[in-house]
């Protein structure tokens, strides 16, 4: 039995997809961009908290590429197993022409351990077209736990 990734897998239905829709229709293919922008609002966050994540499709000097219709792979470098967090659209999404380059999931990841992980964005038919952005997991509990400190000095009477 062949095993493949869920990345190969996805990119290889897409791509009969594609080829498919190449054969019934002369298709006009929309600019590729440079690179994504990955932004994660707040970029350290509790374990379970679902936060906004932006993909944006840009040239090499930051400008949108508002005609870009690819489709992106999320992924989570360092997570093997998918049910510790919750990406947008299962992992795929489909730039559509509305988005106009610019794609915000509100409220769209959340991942279920802590940690530092590194959110990847890659586009399925071209996966040199990254984008990455790393974000800080915790739990809450660690921020507000506290502990007793006993001052030693300066003894009382003593100067320093």
């Amino acid at each position: 039995m062949m095993k493949f990734s869920r990345k190969t897998l996805i990119a290889g239905i897409l791509a009969l997809g594609l080829l498919g829709t190449c054969f019934v229709a002369n298709k006009v293919e929309a600019a590729d961009p440079d690179a994504f922008i990955v932004e994660v609002t707040p970029s350290s966050f509790d374990v379970n908290e679902a936060v906004d994540i932006t993909i944006k499709a840009a040239k090499a000097d930051g400008e949108i590429v508002k005609e870009y219709q690819g489709d992106v792979f999320i992924e989570i470098e360092g997570i093997v197993d998918t049910a510790d967090y919750t990406v947008p659209s299962d992992g795929l999404y489909t730039f559509l022409p509305q988005d106009q380059g610019v794609k915000l999931f509100s409220k769209g990841l959340s991942i279920k351990k802590p940690g530092t992980f590194t959110i990847k964005i890659s586009d399925i038919i071209n996966d040199s077209i990254i984008g990455q952005k790393t974000v800080i997991v915790g739990n809450i509990e660690d921020r507000t736990a506290a502990e007793m400190v006993t001052l030693i000095s300066p003894i009382p009477g003593w100067i320093e």
